[in-house]
């Protein structure tokens, strides 16, 4: 039994659907995953039972299909609830622009909506975040002997591997790591925002791809370019916004998630910096469609 309360709130703050569940997760194409008892299913946004619970792991829906996990496989379901891929990959992620990354023997690749592979699982994995290995604008991360590129839909090299760290593209960039310096390239694999700010040995953490035309920054404690404990930056690299929150993340639906150490709660900043909704949530995820879902502690 979880100690949170799950609540869903609109852009204004107010509770717009609150869960009776062990935990939410936010709405991804109409339904949000929640889960009771170890048993997880899906709901609408009238809180309405969409997809019935069962045994396992589930995801959001992404691309009209939702990742489960039954007994160690993973397969996919559509909206209904009906198997379109069983469960027979040792993992797996959520599909994104027709494709989802799939394991076989510690290798991936990538496989199509009738569980196909169309890049064969021969992949190297490091072990960072699937979802920045996910394709995105038509191109996916690839690694090789510890360094980050690119690969295009057919599994060809579309950037070489000479990164020790990248994300996905976004907004035509993509954020990567040189000497300890973060950066952002093209299509191309030029570099159009130079390596400029430090990474603080946590690439992931303290920063975020590009989304609504800015992207968060952290130095952490080795500020070399930036005062505040967070940036926004544009897409030409100038700092827009500066941000004294010991956390700040991407902006959606013209919104970005903050977490103040000094409370331990998250809120939302608006594109002036401003606070929208005061820090007052245990947890806290990003909006989608029209919602977000946080969560207080009983």
């Amino acid at each position: 039994m979880s100690n949170n309360r799950y609540q869903f709130i609109d852009r204004q703050g107010n509770i717009v659907l609150t869960s009776p569940y062990d935990r939410a997760w936010g709405f991804h194409e109409g339904l949000a995953l929640v889960e009771v008892g170890g048993e997880f299913g899906y709901i609408d946004k009238s809180g309405k039972v969409a997809i019935k619970f069962t045994k396992g792991i589930g995801s959001h829906f992404s691309d009209g299909v939702a990742l489960v996990g039954v007994d160690g496989k993973y397969g996919y379901i559509d909206k209904v609830g009906k198997y379109v891929i069983k469960p027979r990959f040792d993992s797996a992620y959520v599909f994104s622009e027709g494709l989802a990354i799939a394991f076989e023997k510690d290798r991936y690749g990538y496989i199509d909506k009738s569980g196909n592979f169309v890049i064969p699982p021969t992949l190297e994995w490091i072990g960072t975040s699937e979802e920045d290995s996910c394709f995105s604008e038509e191109l996916a991360r690839v690694a090789h002997r510890g360094l980050y590129g690119y690969m295009d839909k057919r599994g060809r090299i579309a950037i070489k591997p000479i990164f020790s760290g990248a994300g996905r593209f976004s907004e035509g960039l993509a954020r990567i790591e040189v000497n300890k310096k973060l950066a952002f390239i093209n299509k191309n694999g030029d570099v159009v925002i130079k390596p400029k700010f430090n990474t603080d040995d946590d690439f992931e953490r303290n920063s975020t791809d590009f989304s609504e035309g800015l992207a968060s920054i952290s130095e952490g404690l080795s500020q070399s370019v930036t005062k505040s404990n967070w940036v926004y930056i544009d897409n030409t690299g100038k700092v827009v916004l500066e941000v004294d929150f010991d956390y700040a993340g991407k902006f959606s639906e013209g919104l970005a998630r903050v977490y103040d150490y000094a409370s331990k709660k998250f809120g939302y900043i608006d594109k002036d910096g401003k606070v929208a909704i005061e820090p007052k949530f245990d947890l806290a995820d990003n909006f989608f469609e029209g919602v977000a879902c946080v969560a207080v502690r009983q």
